[in-house]
């Protein structure tokens, strides 16, 4: 008999049960605090799990701070129950165990009272250590962080690590030795992510070593290049032309990165979500109105401020400007200027 533990049914399954993991709770690894040092997160990366086919289920389970020095976050907890077999089989205390059915499956403490009103809890820290998955004996180093979760290996090793090799500019650009092309995009956000990445300093020029920064905001580059190995995506899809643009870059990069919270939640941006068009408008042009007033109702028509005047380059198609949404058939009311003076749009 011969059994295979790696075919591509096999893997093609693996992925599947990893994408039903993620979508089953709130699993965003780019605003959890133990990004980089997840063992799930480890297992996607391995796997190839770089997005999901799956619609989120994003539950709302409570939080359970009630212990003095543990606290537990059920959503997003993926019941593997290494601490009740810990609890169990290890310290012997049995004081976790599951409770629910299907997605609403729980670990719970003894009956299902708050972790900190525990009779039977030692305070072992066993199901903690080993919730995580990369325990190891006491006395050895275990690599841990200031949060005390282990390192990855890319985390730990550096640029010795395998991890790093895995983004080395031979396995990007298909075994040729050419440096990595970086990109960097600002979608519908603040740009504080690219605040942050400037804020690397000194640390910049190392990367400019190793890497060629091919689109940026800080780069006087008009059209998104072709075959960019890695895109870091700021801000939050806001409107049609940012939807028309992100799938763009997503055809022409092979690895596209998900860049602080607006790109991966919508955070502040998303909030115009909660309401109406109607009421949105009403908002922006109504009640923060601090000269005129009014909801804009008409369609753009350039026409030039005097007699005589010629109408601008970017008017010429008869729409200004050309790449500007529009909300619910309501335009924005504008007013531009190009080398021939003032030109309102009316």
């Amino acid at each position: 008999m011969v059994v295979r533990t790696d075919t591509p049914t096999l893997r093609s399954q693996r992925k599947l049960i990893v994408e039903l993991l993620f979508a089953e709770r709130n699993h965003v690894c780019s605003v959890c605090v133990m990004d980089g040092a997840c063992e799930l997160q480890d297992l996607a990366a391995t796997l190839g799990v770089d997005h999901i086919r799956l619609a989120p289920q994003y539950p709302h389970f409570e939080v359970d701070v009630s212990h003095e020095r543990f606290g537990v976050d059920h959503n997003r907890c993926i019941l593997c129950t290494r601490c009740v077999r810990v609890c169990d089989e290890v310290e012997g205390a049995h004081t976790w165990d599951v409770q629910g059915r299907g997605r609403n499956s729980t670990v719970i403490t003894d009956l299902g009272e708050p972790w900190g009103e525990s009779d039977t809890c030692t305070g072992c820290a066993s199901a903690s250590r080993y919730a995580h998955g990369r325990s190891v004996p006491e006395g050895k180093d275990s690599g841990r962080d200031a949060q005390g979760s282990q390192l990855s290996e890319v985390h730990r090793h550096g640029e010795k690590g395998k991890a790093v090799d895995s983004l080395s500019s031979s396995s990007l650009n298909g075994g040729q030795t050419a440096r990595p092309r970086l990109a960097t995009v600002w979608l519908g956000g603040c740009s504080g992510c690219h605040m942050s990445f400037l804020d690397l300093d000194e640390r910049l020029i190392d990367l400019a070593g190793i890497a060629d920064l091919c689109y940026s905001p800080i780069l006087d580059v008009k059209e998104f290049p072709e075959r960019v190995d890695v895109t870091l995506v700021e801000g939050a899809v806001a409107n049609e032309d940012h939807l028309r643009s992100i799938r763009l870059i997503r055809r022409r990069t092979r690895i596209l990165v998900s860049f602080g919270d607006c790109a991966v939640t919508g955070n502040v941006t998303a909030l115009r979500n909660l309401f109406s068009v109607e009421d949105v408008l009403n908002r922006a042009y109504r009640e923060s109105a601090t000269i005129v007033a009014g909801m804009p109702r008409e369609r753009y028509r350039a026409a030039p401020a005097g007699p005589g005047a010629a109408h601008p380059r970017c008017c010429a198609r008869g729409s200004f400007p050309a790449r500007m949404p529009s909300l619910g058939g309501r335009h924005l009311r504008l007013r531009c200027r190009s080398a021939g003076g003032p030109f309102a749009i009316r």
